[in-house]
């Protein structure tokens, strides 16, 4: 299975799993086996380890993903991750302070591919952040509606979320997910989502589908 198939795949088992390991204990998806994938010249190789890291988040995945997608995970091809801080490091697979190594592994190399697999992890990852200000911010990055396979996350986000705000963000990139639907319904009550916001951006959105529906 080549990597575009794989991030087909992987996003929508994302949506599913997501719902279920977020909410109960998960397996570590940061071990030494992900950290040897990602240290593979195989850019498929490293699409599956961050699969398998997303697939099973705990208290490291975040950070890891982060510094994969800002050039800071480096990684010795024998299992060890370290992550760069300003200070000294951080050992990926215990998430406490380590010196790096000397001489420092390579930081791994990531393609536009693997970057938009990555935003898009950690996007619905920070939609249940216990930081208030975080899920807002995660639920804009998605609606460009562009990611279909994580409608049932967003969806479990929506539904368990308390604050009205955040709420209506995530709304809003449920909406631009189903605009694009070919239930009627979704359809409709999209559309009506989007009518009703004061965001440009969702007004262009719902203009451009119109405009789509009419050629």
């Amino acid at each position: 299975m080549n990597l575009i198939a794989r991030m087909r795949a992987w996003r929508a088992a994302l949506a599913t799993t997501l719902l279920c390991t977020l909410s109960a204990a998960a397996l570590a998806g940061v071990d030494a086996e992900a950290l040897k994938k990602l240290a593979s010249d195989d850019f498929d190789e490293k699409g599956a380890a961050i699969e398998a890291i997303a697939a099973n988040p705990d208290a490291r995945t975040l950070p890891v993903l982060k510094a994969l997608a800002d050039g800071q995970l480096l990684v010795d091809g024998q299992g060890g991750g370290w992550i760069k801080t300003d200070t000294e490091g951080l050992d990926a697979l215990i998430g406490k302070p380590a010196k790096l190594p000397d001489p420092a592994p390579d930081e791994v190399s990531i393609n536009n591919m693997l970057r938009g697999q990555i935003d898009a992890a950690l996007a619905a990852l920070k939609l249940f952040a216990p930081e208030r200000d975080v899920r807002p911010a995660a639920a804009r990055s998605l609606q460009g509606g562009e990611d279909e396979a994580l409608r049932d996350t967003l969806k479990g986000a929506h539904d368990k979320e308390g604050d009205a705000d955040v709420r209506e963000a995530i709304a809003l990139a449920l909406a631009a997910i189903d605009v694009r639907s070919d239930d009627p319904k979704l359809r409709l009550d999209a559309v009506r989502t989007l009518a009703s916001s004061d965001r440009a951006e969702m007004r262009t959105l719902l203009a451009a589908m119109v405009e789509r529906k009419a050629d």
